[in-house]
């Protein structure tokens, strides 16, 4: 989803459950706007729940259309999915957009969605269309599919655009990006991790309390069983860096805990 965002409700623990942005928004998939859900569909905004749904064992995305039948959620019928958060989406479904297997978004018309008494979507403002998933894996800056949605800016004339250098901090996390998405081998994979770490010294006297950085190294170290006296090194970090912040500790600790799965 790209927009700006405005609104994250969160849950007595402080997770996600609800997320809203103002003004034109997209979805994609894999960074491919997805057809008909492209900025001039979702011009106001976009708003859609986070989490699993009451008494369903597997997440939603990966219920098939009989699974979903099962829980009286049809093309065509009026349905009612409760959310665990307390989240309720009311309405007769128009589509199950699937990608890979798994349901990515779902549309639906003569929409109420509430949350603890409060109306988040009502049928008077259109069709709705929910973007499905258990929860919320990465947030960065910039659009998913950035050729698209901001098409109308490059037929506007626009001077020569300077491209600036990253700085090293940014170098750093793309690195780790691709190391993210393109590391299979592990032999390799472990010499392109010994670089990154080996910059961790840049890390501590530089940004000492880029704490996101080091559970993205510590999270790829984790899924290959690789450099455990590394590992040690950052999580001895994440400790100090909680100290700095009174916000550092949940975040630090939430983040630990989806590198750790």
């Amino acid at each position: 989803m790209t927009g700006t965002l405005t609104t994250v409700m969160k849950d007595v623990l402080g997770e996600a459950i609800y997320i809203k942005t103002e003004g034109p928004s997209a979805l994609a998939y894999e960074s491919s706007e997805i057809k008909g859900h492209s900025k001039e569909t979702h011009h106001d905004g976009f708003g859609s729940p986070i989490g699993k749904l009451k008494n369903t064992a597997a997440p939603l995305e990966d219920l098939t259309d009989e699974e979903l039948s099962t829980i009286d959620v049809e093309i065509g019928q009026e349905s009612i999915l409760n959310f665990e958060s307390g989240v309720q989406v009311s309405g007769i479904p128009t589509q199950f957009l699937r990608k890979d297997g798994k349901v990515i978004v779902i549309s639906f018309t003569n929409c109420t969605v509430t949350l603890n008494g409060e109306t988040m979507f009502h049928p008077t403002w259109g069709s709705y269309d929910m973007a499905v998933g258990e929860k919320i894996t990465s947030v960065f800056a910039g659009a998913a599919d950035s050729e698209q949605f901001f098409s109308d800016l490059e037929e506007a004339e626009q001077p020569p655009l300077v491209k600036e250098e990253l700085t090293p901090l940014e170098q750093l996390y793309r690195k780790v990006r691709s190391l993210r998405e393109n590391g299979h081998n592990p032999k390799k994979l472990e010499e392109e991790l010994l670089d990154v770490i080996n910059i961790n010294n840049t890390l501590t006297s530089e940004f000492h309390e880029d704490w996101l950085l080091r559970i993205e190294i510590l999270e790829l170290l984790i899924k290959h069983n690789l450099l455990l006296e590394k590992q040690e090194f950052l999580l001895n970090q994440l400790e100090e860096i909680k100290k700095l912040n009174e916000e550092y500790p949940v975040l630090i600790q939430r983040g630990l805990m989806l590198a750790s799965k």
